[in-house]
């Protein structure tokens, strides 16, 4: 896996500013929905730039309802990639979408999932940036056919990074026990709806309230420190 070190300028007050730059591509659970107006949900992505020093930029290209199977067949994917600059971060969340049968433009089996990962992860390499992937949260009250399937393209994640040594975020393997123990799970998610949404379910048991996103993203930020991923060295101690 290549390695990028990250480049640092001294501004005029001796503060050290990082060159890099963070990018998130995922899906619904990642993305960013500040500007939406009603707002369905939380991602994520959306609190990971109050982590990082200054300098740093994150960039959350995430999707609603994507997969590696639809990023890869439009282009979207590339023109992610154009963006990336040597020495760049870029992380990869997907699988909820991916292992939906129901939705032909974006589902793909496991073995074609993980290929696009790798395949995913090598565009990246080739710009001189770093990919990581991620493991998916888990939906509310989840039911045993919805669990063994994202176990599934979890475990499709873990052999990709394996098999391609590319840094790996285990978000599932911290969240999954974490709301299967919560007394209070349900604060985590949106569930009913104060407005009915056009698109969006009126009882959601999928999507993170601001409470999930935020959990999430402090778990991501833990991780990722916790595993000493080269990624650590754009947040704040």
């Amino acid at each position: 896996m290549i390695k990028q070190t990250l480049s640092a300028v001294l501004c005029g007050a001796g503060t050290m500013l990082f060159a890099a730059d963070v990018y998130l591509c995922g899906d619904s659970i990642m993305a960013d929905y500040s500007k939406r107006d009603p707002r369905p949900c939380y991602g994520w992505g959306e609190f990971i730039q109050g982590y990082c020093k200054s300098g740093v930029k994150v960039f959350d290209l995430a999707i609603p309802g994507s997969s590696t199977a639809s990023w890869r067949n439009g282009d979207k994917w590339q023109n992610a990639v154009a963006k990336l600059q040597k020495g760049d971060f870029l992380l990869l969340g997907f699988g909820f979408n991916d292992g939906d049968a129901t939705n032909p433009a974006a589902f793909c089996d496991e073995t074609q999932f993980e290929k696009n990962l790798l395949l995913m992860a090598s565009d990246v390499q080739k710009k001189g940036a770093t990919p990581i992937f991620l493991t998916s949260t888990v939906t509310y009250q989840e039911k045993p056919e919805i669990r063994e399937r994202h176990a599934r393209y979890n475990d499709a994640v873990r052999r990709a990074a394996k098999k391609g040594d590319v840094e790996l975020i285990d978000l599932n393997a911290k969240f999954l026990p974490f709301i299967d123990n919560a007394a209070d799970a349900e604060r985590y998610f949106v569930l009913k709806r104060q407005v009915p949404i056009k698109n969006w379910l009126d009882y959601d048991t999928v999507h993170l309230s601001e409470n999930g996103a935020r959990l999430a993203a402090k778990m991501v930020v833990e991780i990722i420190r916790e595993k000493k991923l080269s990624l650590a060295t754009v947040f704040e101690l």
